[in-house]
């Protein structure tokens, strides 16, 4: 068996494990903690928020500008200069 991220042991599958999710998407950061029950393969949401401010085209932005800066540093290419 899996988690979202690496192999589940036995040990971790005879006890649930929490898991904190982020949704980067549309126009809000929405966050869930959620528990995995690996052994009835099963999960249950704890609780959610989403924040309207924060999300979408905010992190779209940062992580562009982060991209097009490493870019330009290793490749000596400036990703933001119209062709």
């Amino acid at each position: 068996s899996y988690s979202a991220l690496h192999p589940i042991s036995e040990a971790e599958k005879s006890r649930p494990q929490s898991l904190l999710v982020f949704d980067l998407g549309g126009g809000t950061l929405d966050c869930a903690l959620m528990e995995h029950d690996a052994r009835k393969s099963t999960y249950h949401m704890i609780g959610t928020h989403g924040d309207p401010i924060l999300g979408g085209n905010d992190w779209d932005n940062v992580l562009a500008r982060a991209i097009a800066e490493r870019f330009k540093k290793k490749w000596k290419i400036d990703l933001d200069r119209p062709t």
